[in-house]
């Protein structure tokens, strides 16, 4: 599922009456909102397929007679990316006269910077609309202005907030804090509102009935065509205590827990949800940061982004640019009774090299002295290295005969994440993960695998470097 990417979707669908997200390459809705057959008559247009290749404007109009499709009265369209496989267009669609053009292009530019955070969330196979949408609020507001008033919010910002769009539509969005003015994350956010730059902090917001609830906010500033900010994208979650009791450690398993993160052979820090201070830290991610774990408690992270992906740590001196390259997950949880952010490093440093066929079409792979495997997208093995089949105590033809969710004992998602998230390492060409693998003999140990998608001989594969932590 990729609730944030279908959120976006609705968000837009909302405005117009019909809105999705397509795969240019395959002419086939992967999100939508609104009427299914609808959504794919516009995914047919020979338009769709052009938009990303032959840099059409950012949103492109398909007026009454001018190749509309049928039913209706515009289509606004914005390209998101030329990735090989992966060249998504957005569109909202209206075919009622009621419906003004006024602010769609806006929206649709603003909503296509936010989706590009979250495109490696979307599943191989398309999903049905409506699974899971409706969590979160979209709220959009001019950079340009000196107050930064809100433009537009969705109905589930509105649901979350209890304030009307009347409400809320021309006012600065710091009135949600109340009088509640003094939150180290709030600065976080202004200084990364300052300098043009992504930024994920929990405030402590206030409804219209008075309660209080915790706010995840996620703000992508949006640039125009001169570079220049011209608006700002927020994509929010209620995090108040009910919604996080799934995530909570069961106090019985506290103590596990903490014991696994602190053994963990990649870094491990939670931040505090509210004041941005790490509250725990691992050997490893101390070392990371170029110091001790205990000298990372306590410490601001606001220079740290709480986004999946690439990032380079800040040293001891976090004034000074230049750390260690990383590779980093976030996950929400909650530490002690309040919500926190579970953070997991790996040291890209430690990556094995990028894969690529000669020319002659060879890999090399098996001149690799250390475990190594090639997956296809069901999950199968494709080929394995003998010193992989030693590591997991099976003969090569054996393993051939297995699907790399057998080999999981549950460090990934589930028995099929591997193939779940085939569209996730292609899209992100190389990834690192940290999981448990099982021998033949039901011995779990942990594991970190590089995972590189690889095409060799016509058929897209992944190469898996195992790394035993136990042996490093």
């Amino acid at each position: 599922m990729a609730p944030v990417v279908e959120d976006l979707v609705r968000a837009v669908g909302e405005r117009t009456g019909c809105a999705g997200l397509i795969c240019a390459d395959s002419g086939r809705p992967v999100r939508w909102f609104g009427d299914y057959d609808r959504v794919s008559s516009v995914a047919r247009t020979r338009i769709v397929r052009r938009a990303p290749d032959e840099g059409h404007p950012a949103i492109v109009m398909l007026a009454d007679g001018a190749d509309a499709p049928p039913g209706f009265r515009f289509v606004a369209m914005q390209p998101l990316g030329r990735e090989p496989g992966y060249r998504y267009v957005l569109f909202a669609g209206a075919g009622s006269r009621s419906v003004r053009y006024d602010g769609i292009p806006t929206l649709l530019r603003c909503v296509t910077a936010a989706l590009r955070r979250h495109l490696g969330q979307l599943a191989p196979t398309p999903l049905t609309a409506g699974s899971n949408a409706g969590r979160r609020g979209l709220m959009i507001a001019d950079a340009y202005s000196s107050d930064a008033p809100i433009q537009y919010v969705n109905r589930t910002f509105c649901r979350i907030s209890g304030y009307s769009p009347g409400e809320i539509i021309g006012r600065n969005a710091r009135f949600l804090q109340g009088d509640d003015r003094d939150q180290p994350a709030r600065w976080r956010l202004a200084g990364a509102l300052a300098r043009g730059e992504p930024c994920t902090v929990v405030l402590r917001n206030f409804r219209r009935d008075g309660s209080a609830f915790d706010n995840r906010i996620e703000v992508t500033p949006v640039p125009g065509v001169d570079e220049r900010v011209t608006h700002t994208v927020a994509v929010t979650s209620d995090l108040s205590q009910r919604q996080y009791r799934s995530t909570a450690v069961p106090e019985r398993d506290a103590a596990e827990f903490l014991f696994a993160l602190e053994m963990s052979p990649v870094g491990k820090l939670v931040i505090h949800g509210h004041t941005g201070r790490a509250c725990f830290a691992n050997p490893e991610a101390g070392r990371m940061f170029g110091g001790r774990a205990d000298d990372l408690i306590g410490r601001e992270m606001g220079l740290l982004p709480l986004t999946d992906g690439p990032v380079r740590l800040p040293g001891p001196d976090p004034t000074i640019k230049g750390g260690l390259p990383v590779e980093m997950t976030v996950k929400p949880t909650v530490w002690g009774r309040n919500p926190a952010w579970l953070i997991t490093l790996f040291d890209v440093m430690q990556s094995h090299r990028i894969v690529a066929p000669t020319e002659r079409g060879e890999l090399g792979l098996e001149h690799y002295p250390g475990p190594v495997l090639q997956s296809r997208a069901d999950g199968s093995i494709a080929w394995v290295s003998q010193a992989a089949a030693d590591l997991l105590g099976y003969s090569r033809e054996e393993m051939l005969q297995l699907s790399t969710g057998a080999l999981d004992a549950g460090g990934l998602v589930d028995r099929d994440a591997w193939a779940r998230n085939w569209a996730f390492v292609r899209l992100q060409r190389s990834v690192t993960v940290e999981t448990r693998l099982v021998r033949r003999d039901g011995w779990a140990f942990p594991a970190v695998l590089d995972v590189q998608h690889v095409d060799h001989d016509g058929e897209e594969t992944h190469v898996v470097f195992i790394r035993n932590v136990q042996e490093a």
